[in-house]
């Protein structure tokens, strides 16, 4: 994703990609400031929709004068940092009661406008980040914990620092990197068969059936 700066002036209020200089969105007059702004990036369903909100609602813009949708802040979740997924087909953000909300960018485009998806519950604090990856959403918050979730189901719980939130990273469709204790930064395979060749290729012995439950590899 492009990252986009806020533009104030006497006569316009908008956004402008720090790639390009040019103007990608023009804010809403209804709303009061901006929380956090991402901008689709080239070559993506989502290219050139800007995504917006102001802690209360969530705007989606298509060129700088086009409003494509908007949702107000569900049942008190406000809404924290935007986080656009690998393929910018979707964008997820967290909220300040532990919830994470995921929007469809790429059905904004061909007319599927949906209501975003609301997982409740998702981190013991606010939830700081969140990245959709293909099937897979991916949460760190509050509670110093990086949670994968699948439709729903926690499918990875992966305790970090104490202490400090994890920032999440998507370096592919399946990999995430994130910053633990020390400044050390870690790499969170998604792919099972990926996972498990590669923690085969680094340890020199049979994988304890603890590891296997940890990491949720299929050891059998």
């Amino acid at each position: 994703m492009d990252e986009v700066a806020e533009l104030e002036g006497a006569a316009r209020r908008g956004f402008v990609s720090l790639a390009t200089g040019e103007l990608v969105g023009e804010l809403p007059g209804d709303l009061d400031w901006i929380g956090d702004a991402i901008v689709g990036p080239p070559g993506s369903p989502s290219e050139g929709v800007v995504v917006v909100h102001d802690f209360g609602r969530i705007v989606a813009l298509d060129g700088p004068n086009s409003e494509l949708a908007r949702w107000d802040a569900l049942d008190g979740h406000v809404p924290l940092i935007l986080s656009p997924s690998f393929d910018g087909t979707q964008v997820g953000v967290g909220d300040q009661l532990g919830g994470a909300v995921v929007v469809d960018l790429a059905g904004l485009r061909d007319g599927r406008i949906t209501d975003p998806v609301l997982l409740e519950g998702v981190s013991d604090g606010p939830t700081h980040s969140t990245l959709v990856l293909g099937e897979l959403t991916v949460t760190s918050g509050g509670g110093q914990q990086i949670r994968v979730w699948d439709a729903g189901e926690l499918v990875v719980d992966v305790e970090t620092n104490p202490g400090r939130t994890a920032a999440l990273v998507a370096l592919a469709d399946d990999e995430i990197l994130y910053q633990d204790e020390g400044g050390v930064l870690r790499r969170l395979i998604l792919d099972d068969e990926r996972l498990a060749e590669l923690a085969r290729t680094r340890v020199q012995r049979v994988l304890t059936p603890e590891e296997c439950e940890r990491f949720a590899l299929d050891c059998a």
